[in-house]
């Protein structure tokens, strides 16, 4: 509500992973970076020699309200691990982690 400051609840998406930072895209599409196990993310975050697997989620709203949830990225933390967020723009993107000193640049398909 614009006038009392208070948000209300308008719909609850099931993404079935851990949900970290999330990015909207021009077209209003989310880019999500997600720990899709999270217990292994929590031994990765004690200890950072072991991986936590890396996911990026997008998520697209229809005009009628509901949604598609695609998987655009997913690797077992090789290559980045514990992802933490994704970013696009035009054909790029950027996946950053919450630990590791590097992040990926992805083309997209």
């Amino acid at each position: 509500n614009k006038d009392s400051g208070h948000l209300d609840l308008r719909n609850s998406i099931e993404l079935e992973t851990g949900p970290d930072n999330i990015e909207l895209d021009k077209s209003g599409a989310l880019w999500i970076g997600s720990h899709p196990k999270m217990l292994t993310f929590v031994k990765y975050s004690k200890d950072p020699t072991k991986l936590s697997p890396s996911q990026v989620l997008k998520v697209v709203f229809q005009n009628d309200g509901e949604h598609t949830v695609e998987e655009i990225y997913l690797n077992n933390g090789e290559s980045l691990s514990g992802s933490s967020v994704a970013a696009v723009f035009k054909d790029i993107m950027l996946i950053g982690s919450v630990f590791d000193n590097h992040f990926l640049l992805c083309k997209l398909r």
